[in-house]
């Protein structure tokens, strides 16, 4: 039984071409064990977006260089979280000590990814997050402020970026003004608090 849920339509980037037919929708439901059910749903024309091939579903860098969802998790002090999860079932975790700054692979994470394609239009790629090595990297939950966001490559190799909000200037995941705080984003008190 869930504590509480959140769903987010991302906004296209600005810089994305005015012809994408594409929606995308974040879903985070708490769980009583300080488990987050993440879920990124896209719509789309099914010509439109390429999708990596499932495959061997396992830790892997450089997912951001086709189709992946991405979900960060931002300290006061700075420091974050980039969860990568792709729709070929393979996923990534790293731990940054400031913006950009001292990336590490994070270890005590282990993702199980699932693709579903609801219909020839419509795709969800979901993970549960155990927050406990989150809290212990990034300290209490109701601390954090959180960034659920998309790239998304075309199959005319052009990529289109979503998300909640973004800074001025190219597509930055990584900078500060795009994340919400945990009071914004989930509106409700913390899970074990």
């Amino acid at each position: 039984m869930a504590l509480m849920s959140v769903s987010y339509k991302l906004l296209p980037h600005p810089g994305n071409s005015q012809t994408e037919n594409i929606d995308i929708v974040f879903e985070g439901v708490w769980k009583r064990d300080i488990q987050l059910g993440i879920t990124f749903t896209v719509q789309s024309e099914t010509t439109q977006v390429l999708y990596p091939p499932t495959g061997a579903a396992m830790r892997r860098d450089g997912l951001w260089k086709e189709t992946c969802f991405e979900f960060f998790i931002l300290a006061r002090d700075g420091k974050y979280i980039e969860l990568n999860l792709s729709p070929s079932e393979s996923w990534a975790a790293y731990c940054f000590s400031n913006y950009r700054a001292g990336m590490s692979v994070l270890n005590g994470i282990s993702l199980h990814v699932s693709t579903a394609m609801q219909s020839t239009e419509q795709l969800s790629v979901s993970t549960h997050l155990d927050f406990h090595p989150v809290i212990d990297v990034l300290g209490p939950v109701e601390s954090l402020s959180f960034s659920p966001t998309a790239v998304i490559q075309k199959r005319d190799g052009n990529f289109c970026y979503y998300g909640l909000r973004f800074p001025r200037g190219n597509p930055d995941f990584h900078h500060r003004d795009g994340f919400t705080s945990y009071v914004d984003f989930f509106k409700e008190q913390a899970p074990g608090s």
